[in-house]
């Protein structure tokens, strides 16, 4: 992430929620990934509610887990 904003630092000058946004996304993307493993292996462990657990995180407090995914706040 620090190398994308290095080389491309107007991303958040016009969009200022972009890091928000894109932990936003990858939850949304792990949830996906969760739902397709569901659907092929009919079964749901622990492995999964791990993933579902970090999904809701970036999904519901994306703040929380920037300062834990990069060990700082880009806001």
């Amino acid at each position: 992430m620090q190398s994308y904003l290095d080389t491309f630092p107007a991303i958040l000058v016009a969009r200022p929620d972009y890091l928000t946004r894109s932990l936003q996304f990858a939850g949304l993307a792990l949830i996906q990934r969760i739902e397709i493993t569901i659907d092929e292996q009919q079964r749901f462990g622990d492995r999964g509610i791990v993933m579902l657990q970090v999904a809701k995180q970036l999904l519901c407090t994306p703040q929380a887990a920037m300062k834990t995914l990069f060990a700082q706040d880009f806001t």
